[in-house]
């Protein structure tokens, strides 16, 4: 809205209050969940730290914490994806066009989703090596979630940038 007022935005194809408003409304549940997803990232682990017993919590906590934060790059990966993926789908108009490029799609996330399973069957070694063998089966569990989060990816981007149905 500043940016209006001030005239910053000025050849950008900004020219008015309501395409801002329209943005704005088109965003902001999307914005809401980023948020979201934020704290339930920290906050799982601070629930996980204050349900354990005082004397072995802290050590179970920190092989928890330490999978969940190399598991995270699948999130990001997600998210990439799915950035580089909506401009396209976002003016796709045709049906023929649409199922083409959501089968390119659908393989790209397969590739995703094969990299997980290779991670699951790797985790002893990897998490052994580089980290500790308690934090195997959390890395294995976690990798196994991030099969769903990730098949989701064809699914969600086609509601939100096809569909223009963000608060579904």
């Amino acid at each position: 809205i500043t940016f209006l007022e001030l005239n910053l935005l000025e050849g950008s194809g900004w020219h008015s209050f309501a395409d801002a408003k329209k943005l704005i409304g088109f965003a902001y549940h999307l914005g809401i969940a980023r948020g979201l997803t934020a704290l339930a990232s920290r906050l799982d682990v601070l629930m996980l730290m204050a349900l354990l017993s005082p004397t072995v919590g802290p050590l179970e906590t920190a092989d928890y914490a330490v999978a969940s934060k190399v598991v995270s790059i699948y999130p990001l990966f997600a998210g990439s994806f799915s950035t580089v993926i909506s401009p396209k789908l976002s003016v796709i108009t045709d049906r023929k066009q649409l199922k083409s490029f959501m089968m390119k799609v659908s393989f790209g996330t397969l590739g995703l989703i094969g990299t997980i399973v290779i991670m699951i069957f790797l985790a002893d070694p990897f998490m052994s090596l580089l980290f500790t063998k308690a934090a195997v089966a959390p890395f294995q569990l976690l990798l196994v979630s991030m099969i769903f989060f990730v098949a989701s990816i064809p699914v969600v981007s086609l509601v939100i940038y096809y569909l223009k149905k963000p608060k579904v």
